[in-house]
């Protein structure tokens, strides 16, 4: 694909550029998508694009950083009072929210996955030091609050999602792939995530991820 028809359907899908780097050989641009909280890169070699790996959020919240476009009149004079200080969980409440995103990470919190409710989206992130679970939402581009959150090893938001997108899902809560068997004219796959000692299966239907449940074939 040429790299102006995916920018144009990055932009469609509700991404926007977060930066790019140049080499001697290729470019890579990092997309941002604020509603799914998704990171992209997309390697573009001879004015097409030759592959797109979802990546860490923070690839694009560095990047942000030093992006004009996203320091307009709206957001400076609340992000430059406040300094970007940090000293607890309270402190991210008002701030902007990709700025809250990467005080999080350097607090060792690690995005989990996102889930609607009653109207409302949220964030939800685990700390592994601390063993705390906490979910963030917002509301025009800032964090309107943060709570603790059971939400950590709930796998059900991945039920209708493309089945890759779902496996990299599971891998980035730390689920690992264990085995597949099938059962009942149907083929799963399971998987256990070794913090959480959680063991679940999936399974599909046209690729795409049509149910997930507990299971006890880990062991």
């Amino acid at each position: 694909m040429r790299a102006s028809s995916a920018e144009y359907q990055f932009k469609e899908m509700g991404y926007k550029l977060a930066g790019v780097e140049k080499s001697s050989s290729s470019i890579i641009q990092y997309w941002y998508n604020d509603r799914r909280r998704s990171c992209v890169a997309a390697t573009i070699n001879d004015g097409k694009v030759r592959f797109v790996v979802e990546t860490k959020n923070q690839n694009c919240y560095d990047r942000m950083n030093g992006s004009s476009d996203r320091h307009d009149n709206r957001y400076n004079d609340r992000s430059n009072n406040r300094n970007d200080r940090v000293n607890n969980l309270d402190d991210i409440k008002g701030m902007l929210d990709w700025k809250a995103y990467n005080a999080l990470d350097r607090m060792g919190y690690d995005r989990q996955h996102n889930f609607h409710d009653d109207g409302r989206d949220y964030t939800v992130w685990y700390n592994s030091r601390l063993k705390k679970c906490i979910k963030t939402w917002e509301s025009g581009g800032y964090i309107k609050g943060v709570a603790g959150s059971n939400e950590c090893n709930n796998v059900n938001h991945v039920k209708g999602w493309d089945r890759y997108k779902a496996y990299r899902e599971l891998e980035n809560m730390g689920y690992r792939e264990q085995r597949g068997f099938r059962d009942d004219g149907r083929d799963y796959k399971v998987w256990y995530n070794y913090r959480a000692r959680k063991c679940i299966k999936t399974w599909e239907s046209n690729g795409k991820i049509a149910g997930v449940a507990g299971s006890n074939r880990c062991d």
